[in-house]
């Protein structure tokens, strides 16, 4: 598929949508990005192939800001998955169409990953019917850096989707085939002194997944790993919303799985670091819905360890 080239309208309400959902300012940027749909709708296209590429990142981008899994999103998970349903079928189209298109294939990928994680929270057999499919369309792509890296994602996700209808040594294969690409790729533990997004998700995966099975120490172990890779960004945890919200996620997590070592110690200062973070926040965006969402999660979590 030719690279289609952006209307500078269209670019602009794109890019601002982005800056916004980091930011935290989740109502501007779901503005930003209906916009950038509707100005599509005036723009005269060199032809089909072009229209559903413009039209994907727009359907992508929305679906995330909607209801993007483990991170800020609207909680609108319904009108998430309908739109990246939309942008999935549309790149399955041209797929199924073309045996020899790459970039179809990578952007089905790409809207299947963010709709397997929502759907895998409700329906883990139809996530999982959805990993299986961008995998077997990734294999397609015979050779580039691009399909292997998005199949870490899948690979990964697969697992939770696995252990939670009762296959865990399947996942646990699962798992370790992204860690064994992760290491093909050369990303893991780190690229270039940086903590690639598809290591972060596998590292993320798998401590959930040894928690869910009862090994927590290796859960905090592997959860602690991921924290440690990822301190570069630390001074980021202010600015960047989405950062700040997948950090104290992680310190919650790590509060409750030494909590249940026995660790109180460590589980209170991992609970301490997350409301302060989480604090800086609520005083940022008062009135973000998000944040005021975390801040009952919050309160809840407060009140039952009294």
């Amino acid at each position: 598929m030719e690279a289609p080239r952006i209307p500078a309208g269209v670019a602009c309400q794109s890019t601002s949508a982005n800056a916004y959902r980091h930011l935290g300012r989740l109502d501007e940027a779901l503005a930003a990005i209906e916009e950038a749909g509707e100005m599509l709708k005036h723009v005269e296209f060199a032809g089909e192939t072009q229209r559903k590429g413009l039209e994907f990142g727009v359907l992508w981008r929305r679906g995330v800001i909607l209801g993007e899994a483990d991170a800020p999103n609207l909680g609108r998970d319904k009108e998430a998955i309908a739109s990246l349903r939309d942008a999935y079928s549309m790149m399955e189209e041209i797929a199924r169409r073309d045996r020899a298109e790459t970039s179809s294939r990578i952007r089905l990928s790409t809207a299947g990953r963010e709709l397997a994680e929502i759907l895998v929270k409700t329906d883990p057999a139809g996530a999982l019917a959805i990993r299986k499919h961008c995998l077997s369309r990734l294999a397609e792509v015979a050779t580039g850096r691009a399909a292997r890296t998005a199949e870490v994602w899948h690979l990964a996700g697969s697992a939770e989707a696995l252990r939670k209808l009762g296959d865990v040594a399947e996942a646990e294969r699962s798992l370790a085939q992204a860690f064994e690409r992760l290491g093909e790729l050369g990303v893991y533990p780190v690229l270039q002194g940086r903590l690639a997004d598809e290591a972060r998700f596998a590292l993320r995966t798998k401590a959930e997944h040894l928690a869910a099975t009862g090994r927590t120490r290796e859960a905090v172990r592997t959860s602690e790993e991921w924290l440690h890779l990822e301190a570069p960004l630390a001074e980021q945890r202010t600015e960047q919303l989405p950062l700040a919200f997948r950090t104290w996620s992680q310190w919650l997590r790590l509060a409750e799985w030494n909590r249940a070592l026995g660790r109180t110690g460590e589980a209170e200062e991992y609970y301490q670091q997350a409301v302060v973070l989480w604090g800086i926040w609520k005083a940022k965006l008062p009135q973000n819905q998000f944040v005021a969402a975390q801040s009952r999660y919050f309160e809840e979590r407060s009140a039952a360890r009294r």
